[in-house]
């Protein structure tokens, strides 16, 4: 039993292992916030990155924000509403 869960985890946890590191990667790129608003009943938030070259999205996509100032091993996702 214990052989056969590392053949089959094997795969899975390899994928994790991937995503995080290319998580930390990517989350070395700097963004500017323009603006923060409250919009009832949702806080919108306005940012740029810095290199716009290293950022292409399309509407309806979702990226990984984190802020390292509180915690930079927590990210939470969100919702890219514009591409304008």
């Amino acid at each position: 039993l214990a052989d056969s869960f590392w053949a089959w985890s094997l795969v899975p946890l390899s994928l994790y292992v991937a995503e995080r590191i290319m998580q930390i990667y990517r989350g070395k790129k700097n963004f500017k916030v323009v603006k923060v608003e409250w919009i009832s009943p949702v806080l919108a938030v306005y940012f740029r990155p810095v290199n716009k070259d290293d950022f292409k999205f399309k509407e309806g996509q979702y990226l990984y924000l984190a802020c390292p100032f509180i915690n930079p091993a927590e990210w939470h996702p969100f919702t890219i509403s514009s591409a304008a």
